[in-house]
């Protein structure tokens, strides 16, 4: 196996084309993965071989004949996660001990500089590079890190700016594969001596991608699946609503137009609470950086709200069907006396779940506490520092 050539100052070096031929032809890329996420995504990549056939087909040109390797190791990093540069000399140690040629660092950990999102740093004197998944968005993540992290390792190996020429071509690569509504990812000045380059995407398109990586990062289905309880609440409220004549009055008589907003209220008020129940909201003391403490709460609302809508619409669509299927028009004759109409039924299931939405509440207190806390992007983070402290004592 090719190991990069360490220079008196410690930093390592590529080796030359002619070193490499020499040497042999195998060479083994190390990924460290942060715990969750980033663990799942880069064994995939990983145990599938997509990783390795991608940078033989797209270094094949350069790098023929070449046995590439790919192995994972699960490491938060956790000291280290004040800045993607903090990281660099501690992958650089796993590097060393782990015996590969270099190593990308794969987070969860968003990171904002200067009203920029940062998407990459790369060092090539130390072999090392670190991608933030949240700046890669939430949609066909597999297909961009994948694309993302060929692109990183052949700026580590100098063989994409050799191939084109260009010493920013292989940069460019990375912008194209990384974009996402357009948002131009874009190189910044160094942020220290210790990193050659900084990816980011500026302004509000950069902060609505992360906050997009961010919410699909929280896993959502996850949250749905644990509100399991919340939803035997709302469907008993719904079963004792319906059956009641008072409710079929009073909602014929609201109308849908003011069921509407009743409905917005209680999935409002339903998403507060349970924010306040589990404690997800991010105070100072919490997460000192303000942007960062705004984007995890926007990031955990946008989740819970997330689950609650799905709630909702759940109530609704179950509230409906039994209005239809043992509301007869007979009945509700009797009951208005006039002749219903179509929207009587609509009415009389919506504000079912208005009731059942706030009925909900009960529900998902008495849930799994870590169902729910999962679902704050702060709590997580936290949750990975404290493991990864754990294995380090």
């Amino acid at each position: 196996m090719t190991r990069p050539e360490v220079g008196a100052d410690g930093h390592t070096a590529s080796p030359s084309p002619d070193a490499e031929q020499e040497q042999g032809r195998r060479r083994v890329v190390g990924v460290l993965a942060d715990p969750d996420r980033p663990a799942e995504l880069a064994r995939s990549l990983a145990g599938d071989g997509r990783l390795a056939r991608r940078l033989g087909q797209q270094l094949a040109e350069l790098e023929p004949s070449v046995d590439w390797d790919v192995q994972v190791r699960v490491n938060a990093l956790a000291e280290q996660l004040g800045d993607l540069p903090d990281v660099f000399d501690a992958a650089d140690r796993r590097r060393r001990a782990e015996e590969w040629d270099w190593v990308v660092y794969l987070t969860d950990l968003p990171v904002r500089t200067a009203g920029s999102t940062v998407v990459a740093d790369v060092d090539t004197d130390l072999g090392v590079a670190a991608l933030s998944l949240p700046a890669l968005g939430g949609i066909a993540l597999h297909r961009r890190v994948t694309a993302v992290m060929v692109r990183l390792v052949a700026r580590l190996t100098g063989t994409a700016a050799h191939a084109q020429g260009d010493p920013d071509s292989g940069l460019r690569r990375v912008r194209r594969a990384a974009s996402m509504l357009s948002a131009p990812v874009q190189p910044t000045d160094a942020p220290s001596r210790d990193v050659e380059q900084r990816l980011t995407v500026p302004g509000w398109r950069g902060r609505m991608r992360l906050l997009a990586g961010m919410l699909r990062a929280n896993h959502p289905g996850q949250l749905l699946v644990g509100m399991a309880t919340a939803f035997a609440a709302t469907t008993a409220a719904s079963a004792f609503m319906i059956f009641n004549s008072s409710t079929w009055r009073i909602a014929t008589s609201a109308g849908l137009v003011r069921l509407g907003p009743a409905v917005l209220a209680g999935m409002v008020l339903l998403v507060a609470w349970i924010v306040v129940r589990h404690g997800l909201w991010e105070g100072r003391h919490d997460q000192p950086d303000r942007e960062l403490r705004r984007l995890y709460n926007l990031a955990t609302l946008a989740t819970v709200g997330q689950g609650v809508v799905a709630l909702a619409t759940a109530t609704f669509l179950v509230d409906l069907g039994a209005v239809l299927l043992l509301i007869t028009p007979e009945a509700l004759s009797a009951t208005l006396e006039r002749p219903p109409i179509v929207t009587d039924w609509f009415a009389i299931a919506t504000l079912a779940t208005v009731a059942a939405t706030l009925a909900g509440a009960l529900g998902v207190g008495l849930q799994r506490e870590q169902d729910v806390r999962n679902a704050a992007y702060g709590y997580r983070q936290r949750e990975h520092q404290r493991l990864a402290r754990d294995a380090q004592g």
